[in-house]
């Protein structure tokens, strides 16, 4: 089996399989002429995984350096409807760039277990080197719970992969539906991130093998995005791999 392997910067690779693509052609859709349903309806498990899958191959594209970065988590001390929640992180948004300047971000919403209440995660990402953001300030600017604010980001790529990984909190017990409404935006970014230049080539099966060898002798990090078909069985469709610099260097570098 051939396997396409994409290197992006000079630290992250992503490797898939090598499936020439079919095109489908016009769908055409029929509801069988039923009335499409009104009011709030939970967005599907398989629509939840897609969508994390999605984010998470967009954003390893994206040029972030773990230094420009703040992170910093919103909770609620009370229940709020989906809705609400993004009015009043919009309204804590814009006067979070009034404060400390335009600036980008990467942000997830997730349910809290227990309380099944959301809370949102902001990865805010700067032009340069952040400026000082007083805990004090962005409990008085949010209002509605507890915040969290980690200073020093050191692993960026490390925050991305967690909100952009399956979470089985927000999963109903029934497991085909989640606790967000369907369509919702549980993770989204701003448009002004730069992306890295990219480089694809192809690898056969003996080689994605002794990357992986290479990345479990030496404790990389890896993370494997797929679907599943017929009851529950798991197909492979992209490995992603970081901190891979070292490797790409002495292995992937022309020259």
């Amino acid at each position: 089996m051939k396997y396409k392997l994409k290197v992006i910067g000079n630290n992250r690779v992503i490797i898939s399989r090598n499936v020439p693509f079919i095109p489908y052609g016009k769908r055409k859709w029929n509801n069988g002429g039923r009335k499409k349903k009104i009011g709030f309806e939970y967005m599907p498990t398989k629509d939840y995984i897609k969508t994390l899958n999605r984010k998470g191959l967009e954003y390893t594209h994206l040029k972030i350096s773990s230094n420009a970065c703040k992170f910093i988590t919103l909770t609620l001390s009370r229940d709020m409807d989906w809705s609400e929640l993004l009015k009043v992180y919009n309204q804590f948004l814009y006067r979070f760039k009034k404060e400390f300047g335009n600036v980008e971000y990467i942000r997830g919403i997730e349910v809290q277990e227990d309380t099944l209440r959301y809370h949102i995660h902001v990865i805010f990402i700067f032009p340069s080197t952040p400026p000082s953001i007083p805990l004090e300030w962005l409990s008085d600017n949010w209002g509605y719970g507890i915040v969290h604010l980690e200073n020093n980001v050191y692993d960026v790529w490390g925050l991305i992969e967690y909100l952009t990984k399956f979470k089985q909190g927000s999963v109903q017990e029934d497991k085909t539906l989640t606790y967000f409404p369907k369509g919702g935006k549980i993770i989204s970014s701003s448009y002004g991130i730069p992306r890295e230049e990219s480089k694809v080539t192809e690898i056969d099966t003996e080689q994605f093998r002794s990357i992986q060898s290479y990345c479990k002798k030496s404790n990389k990090p890896i993370t494997h995005r797929g679907h599943f078909y017929n009851e529950g069985k798991f197909c492979l469709d992209k490995t992603y791999i970081r901190d891979m610099g070292e490797f790409i260097e002495n292995n992937l570098r022309e020259g």
